[in-house]
């Protein structure tokens, strides 16, 4: 009975761990409110969209904020906003 115990007690805690230490690795995704960037002069800045982008991914966010569709970015300043934002998972 103790040689069949052991080894399933090995695997249950190895399994566990593997668990455990996967559930952490989505963490690094942020969710982030997009914005547009509008480069009409002589104002330059960046219009909140009020829709919710991650910081990751493939499929770019967009919004229509009134003259069509446009790429969301990530706000570091009022003028600037260069880091483009994804659709959220």
């Amino acid at each position: 009975m103790k040689k069949f115990i052991m080894p399933v007690a090995i695997v249950m805690i190895g399994a566990t761990s593997a668990l455990a230490g996967n559930l952490g690795k989505g963490s690094d995704k942020a969710i982030v409110n997009g914005f547009a960037f509008h480069n009409a002069e002589p104002v330059v800045k960046c219009i909140d969209s009020n829709v919710s982008c991650s910081t990751t991914g493939s499929v770019t966010c967009m919004a229509n904020l009134g003259s069509g569709p446009e790429q969301l970015y990530e706000k570091i300043d009022d003028t600037s906003c260069p880091n483009p934002l994804f659709v959220r998972p």
